[in-house]
């Protein structure tokens, strides 16, 4: 290997971690049991570094769904109750003095599988660890007026204070069960509860 070519391979590597870091801001809760991420596949002689690059960011990003799948499986089959509900607020809040930390109220409007709460709920961001921010979910940094998912009576084992609920954002569940109960509340709104 000549030295410009092991220069482009770590020109490439360069992205990486950067890749990294945003799956970890973007996706935490669903990784943050392990924090540990595949390394990328070794890089073939032929590519380019935008070309390793983009391999290496797409085979991170089918890891991080594949990931996101498993964990709405296993809290979908776990929860005593998940349901769709509609972001109604959303603060700033600060966790071991972080800022970036939030804080979610959500409306309960259709019942997927179980009891349909009569009452507003919270889910917030809870601890920083070496990771990063974990909490109730990703849906923690949805806006006002997106919907989510919650699965209610579930333990959230990779965290220290053991909270009841994990909350994902509608649009982006991949669970098909969830996929499902999110396109039927899309084609029929109207039928939403709890207004």
């Amino acid at each position: 290997m000549d030295i410009a070519e092991n220069r482009g391979e770590a020109g490439g590597m360069k992205r990486w971690p950067s890749l990294l870091l945003a799956g970890s801001i973007m996706c935490f809760p669903i990784v943050a049991e392990a924090c540990i991420y595949p390394p990328p596949s070794p890089r073939k002689a032929e590519e380019t570094d935008a070309e390793y690059s983009a391999r290496a960011h797409t085979e991170f990003s089918a890891y991080l769904l594949e990931r996101a799948r498993q964990t709405e499986t296993s809290y979908f089959e776990a929860a005593k109750s998940t349901y769709l509900a509609r972001i109604v607020r959303s603060e700033e809040i600060s966790v071991a003095g972080s800022r970036v930390a939030r804080r979610i109220v959500l409306l309960p409007v259709r019942s997927i599988r179980g009891t349909l709460p009569s009452l507003r709920v919270t889910a917030k961001d809870r601890e920083l660890t070496s990771c990063g921010l974990g909490g109730d979910g990703p849906a923690t940094a949805g806006n006002v007026g997106q919907m989510a998912v919650v699965f209610d009576g579930v333990r959230n084992e990779g965290m220290s204070y053991r909270s009841p609920l994990y909350v994902v954002l509608a649009e982006s569940v991949q669970e098909p069960h969830l996929l499902a109960a999110w396109d039927r509340w899309k084609a029929h709104p109207s039928e939403v509860l709890n207004q």
